[in-house]
């Protein structure tokens, strides 16, 4: 992976290897998006950053060790912006709500690291992948634990699994960052609110049938 820098005070040089590997993962999720991950190549990669291909390992050790970094970032940031997000909500379907519009935030803002997660994960060898699927699966129990909370309070029907429920939900914030367009009639604040309408519009305990038609 991206090597990393040591834990102790940095000195220049350490300062600007440090900028040179978020350069790195940065250029390489958008490459990898772009072309794929077999398509792009170590030589693409260092001319995006104006290096010669061999001073290239001294940031990293493989490619694959790259996409991995970059999948491990994906899953944080993730991570890190949800738990932020929920950390003084007044009630778990208020934290939902919350989990909801970070999530649409950080994976639009961070397009290429979120789609080259999805898309490209597929193609690291079996050590590296099973890291990657062991960090989705903290963010998947994080959104099932919002999810048995917000039946427990009532506000969510509890006759759905909240693993079910969670499924659901992450299907429709997956699909966003494929379509979506800052430029559009949405804003991420519109589309939080619009996805969590339409979630809880479904899981809400209190929801009426509609009638039986006698026709």
């Amino acid at each position: 992976m991206v090597k990393p820098s040591h834990p102790r005070l940095e000195s220049a040089s350490e300062s600007t290897d440090a900028s040179t590997e978020a350069r790195l993962l940065r250029e390489a999720a958008r490459l990898f998006r772009k072309q794929g991950y077999y398509r792009t190549s170590t030589r693409e990669l260092a001319a995006a950053l104006g290096m010669q291909s061999a001073s290239l390992y001294h940031y990293m050790n493989s490619k694959e060790d790259l996409l991995a970094a970059i999948c491990k970032r994906g899953n944080e940031l993730m991570i890190e912006a949800v738990t932020a997000a929920i950390s003084d909500s007044q009630s778990p379907k208020v934290a939902v709500q919350r989990a909801i519009r970070a999530h649409l935030a950080t994976a639009i803002a961070n397009r290429d690291v979120y789609l080259t997660t999805l898309a490209e994960s597929k193609f690291l060898a079996p050590g590296h992948r099973r890291q990657v699927e062991q960090d989705r699966q903290r963010y998947t129990d994080l959104l099932v634990r919002l999810l048995k909370e917000a039946q427990g309070s009532g506000d969510f029907r509890s006759d759905i699994p909240a693993e079910h429920l969670m499924l659901v939900l992450r299907n429709e914030m997956a699909w966003t960052i494929f379509w979506f367009d800052a430029r559009g009639e949405l804003t991420i604040d519109q589309l939080a609110d619009l996805i969590f309408t339409v979630f809880t519009e479904g899981a809400n305990y209190q929801r009426t049938p509609p009638p039986v038609s006698l026709r």
